[in-house]
């Protein structure tokens, strides 16, 4: 084999040890209306720049601070 194939063929080899998916601690939670979640349909999912999590549904504007929900709701006229 030529010094250029084998190269190629180590790295290719050793490749997969270097991109290898980072491991990360990534814990998910479920809300609901149980939660104080204003809608269990939610059409958008933003973070803030303070790290609040809002969530848009049908029923309102919901902001989630880590611990609780806020709703804001469209006042009807």
């Amino acid at each position: 084999m030529n010094v250029k194939l084998r190269s190629l063929l180590k790295l290719f080899l050793l490749l997969p040890l270097f991109a290898g998916a980072q491991v990360s601690n990534l814990k998910f939670s479920q809300f609901g209306t149980n939660e104080g979640l204003s809608a269990s349909f939610v059409q958008y999912i933003y973070q803030d720049q303070q790290g609040f999590m809002w969530f848009a549904t049908r029923e309102g504007i919901n902001k989630y601070d880590g611990y609780h929900f806020t709703v804001f709701k469209k006042k009807h006229v």
